[in-house]
């Protein structure tokens, strides 16, 4: 078999310029990525803002919570970013609900949650979230993380208790 010939000094220099030129194009696509990234989550941060809400990620394999908040903090700061350190700003009495309704996703054929429960914010004020989320699951269909988004609900709730009791004071009065 025949040797190989070198590549002369003109071939090399085309062959780095070519190189060069890969190389200032994967830079630019990669800061473009950078900045769309920034971009969406400006948008995403905005659109918490306005909507008072609370979007979640819970990634299962590590236990770490991540959220992003409205402006208006709906939920208090927890105790560590992860599931128990949430659980701990749940209300006593819901605790149990609220793990419960979170392994009921885990273990579903469709990973689909919800639940509604009460938070104590720091000074013992209580409030309400309503919660909907989507477990993704592996191939093997283990949970990898449940992402969702929380509602503030608390308005609802307290016009919903006024109402319940203008009504049993109307049937009070009517009997």
């Amino acid at each position: 078999m025949a040797p190989t010939p070198s590549p002369s000094e003109a071939e090399l220099t085309a062959l780095r310029l070519r190189l060069a030129e890969a190389e200032r194009a994967v830079a630019a696509a990669r800061e473009e990525a950078a900045h769309s990234l920034r971009d969406y989550e400006t948008r995403m941060r905005l659109a918490m803002e306005a909507s008072l809400a609370i979007a979640f990620e819970w990634d299962v394999r590590r236990d770490r919570v991540r959220r992003i908040q409205s402006v208006e903090k709906a939920l208090p700061e927890t105790e560590g970013d992860t599931l128990e350190g949430v659980a701990s700003v749940v209300h006593v009495d819901d605790r149990a609900r609220f793990r419960a309704d979170v392994q009921a996703a885990l273990d579903s054929a469709d990973g689909v949650y919800h639940a509604e429960y009460r938070i104590v914010r720091p000074g013992g004020d209580v409030g309400w979230l309503s919660e909907s989320g989507r477990v993704e699951f592996d191939a093997e269909h283990r949970p990898l993380r449940l992402v969702g988004i929380s509602h503030d609900i608390t308005h609802r709730r307290r016009a919903e208790a006024a109402l319940r009791e203008s009504e049993e004071r109307f049937r009070t009065l009517a009997t």
